[in-house]
């Protein structure tokens, strides 16, 4: 400290708070809360949280940057009033380390740096993050390879697949890491024995460290491996341990946009939407980087579901990073987008959305993941909703054919949705019972109801009225009920007539950015 006047009173007593020591940033007194606009789609009343800035220390790879001097105005105590601004502040001046103790450990200067690479990246600085890390490995003695550096390059591999691509599916066996276990189902690892590593890591793990990683990716896993009815069952005594642990805001965040799209994909869209908020009071848009797709994505999905699409579209017009598109969040992204885009009667610009998906995960080679995003059942629609029947029904036949004989219930029914509104109405009844059969293993109770509307819709039409009736009985009771508003719309039995030419293009600055339209059709 430079100067202190003379007149100052002594701090009062008790904790004050706490700084954070960046070196070489200034820390303000206080930082205003960026204002956000209602319109966008957010309800103010529900808070946000602030948005979390790098790890202290933080900075690109190598030497550590000159120490700055930080100027902070004394702060002001209960119990006596702040002297006049003209009065010389407190200078504090920050180092990277105290005179007398020893330099940072070399262990600790490279977990340093590997987590301001984990930050560039973050925030889609993706050119900044492939130089720090370049200039880190280069930097390291030969054949070392220091703590941290294979988690980050999982990382990497799981974010940021086409840059940096991973082993074959052994890579996920026989650990007990649960971001391993998710890059070798990517990879190619059998969904089953991947739903058995993660569950094993989800029972035994604790929260804390690293381990609040592997936790979120084995919850991921069971989401992309089509078992949202299993990651469903583990997320309240996950809940739970995270009560008791006093967890960070980071890993409530991350573990709220789970449990969205968990919800999501159970139809149960008040928890989606609960969820996705408290993802967002923990961390504000901005502060999510490319990784604003998962909770976006699912805000889009519910109000779309919900037929609120002015709301949808607001949060549509949200700037997102252009590299989230480089990124599984991406992905999520666009299949919201595109569901949105068929419900307002968009279906050409839907269709082009479904397909960059298709583009991005053959590209990525995890189109054999439908339980990732299942764009071909997408595609489907938006045929059908063109009036092309004949590719509608194509596409929901590979979705079937991928599928195989078992597994992947949510969405063999999804699929068997598209395949029974696109094909002869003498096929429809059948395909509806086995759509309805695999949506009950599933446990989606909002696509269930839809299903079931559609069998009564069709036995109504076939003339079939006890039936019928027993078919709208089914869709009532419980949750099914409940969740039938705002559930899925039924698929038309005889889709509509294809739109005038050039309807459905998309324009220039369409709202979410992103990737321009995938050219041609993907097979």
């Amino acid at each position: 400290m430079a100067a202190v006047p003379a007149q100052r009173p002594p701090r009062p007593a008790g904790p004050g708070p706490v700084l954070p020591a960046v070196a070489g940033r200034s820390v303000p007194r206080a930082v205003p809360s960026a204002g956000f606009d209602p319109s966008a789609g957010f309800d103010p009343s529900s808070g946000f949280g602030p948005v979390p800035g790098p790890a202290a220390g933080a900075g690109p790879a190598g030497a550590p940057p000159e120490p700055a001097a930080v100027v902070l105005p004394w702060a002001a105590g209960p119990a006596w009033t702040p002297a006049p601004p003209a009065e010389e502040p407190v200078r504090i001046e920050c180092v990277p380390w105290l005179p007398g103790t020893e330099a940072e450990s070399a262990e600790a200067a490279a977990r340093r740096e590997l987590k301001a690479v984990r930050y560039l990246f973050w925030h889609g600085r993706v050119a900044e993050g492939t130089a720090a890390l370049e200039r880190f490995q280069a930097g390291q003695p030969a054949g070392a390879e220091p703590a941290g550096l294979r988690e980050l390059r999982s990382w990497l591999g799981y974010w940021f697949r086409s840059l940096f691509p991973q082993p074959g599916p052994a890579a996920g066996a026989g650990t007990t890491d649960g971001l391993a276990v998710l890059g070798g189902l990517l990879a190619g690892l059998p969904a089953e024995e991947s739903v058995l590593k993660a569950e094993r890591i989800l029972r035994d793990g604790r929260l804390g460290g690293g381990s609040v990683e592997s936790l979120t990716s084995a919850l991921t896993v069971l989401v992309y491996a089509d078992r949202a009815d299993r990651a469903a069952r583990w997320c309240e005594p996950i809940a739970a341990r995270t009560a008791a642990a006093n967890c960070s805001s980071t890993w409530h965040a991350l573990f709220s946009a789970l449990r969205a799209e968990v919800a999501l994909r159970q139809g149960d869209l008040r928890t989606a939407e609960e969820a996705a908020r408290a993802a967002f009071a923990r961390i504000r848009p901005e502060g999510w980087g490319v990784a604003v797709g998962y909770p976006l994505s699912t805000m889009i999905s519910v109000r779309t579901a919900l037929g609120r699409h002015e709301d949808a579209a607001r949060y549509l017009a949200l700037a997102v990073p252009a590299e989230t598109f480089q990124t599984p969040a991406g992905l999520h992204y666009l299949y919201a987008r595109g569901g949105h885009l068929l419900a307002v009667g968009r279906p050409e610009e839907a269709l082009a959305d479904f397909r960059a998906c298709g583009e991005l995960m053959a590209r990525w080679d995890v189109d054999h993941l439908p339980g990732l995003v299942p764009w071909r059942v997408g595609a489907a629609r938006a045929e059908l909703a063109l009036g092309r029947r004949g590719p509608a029904v194509a596409l929901a036949d590979r979705q079937l054919a991928a599928l195989g004989p078992a597994g992947h219930s949510r969405v063999r029914g999804m699929a068997l949705r598209a395949r029974a509104a696109a094909g002869e109405p003498a096929e429809r009844t059948g395909l509806l019972e086995r759509a309805v059969s695999a949506l009950e293993d599933a446990g989606d109770s909002a696509q269930l109801a839809a299903a079931l509307g559609e069998l009564s819709a069709t036995h109504r039409v076939q003339g079939e009225l006890g039936l019928a009736r027993s078919a709208e009985r089914r869709a009532r009771p419980g949750g099914l009920q409940s969740a039938r508003p705002g559930g899925p719309r039924p698929l038309p039995a005889d889709p509509p007539a294809a739109p005038p030419a050039g309807r459905g293009r998309v324009p220039a600055g369409r709202p979410g950015g992103g990737p321009p339209a995938a050219g041609g059709v993907f097979n």
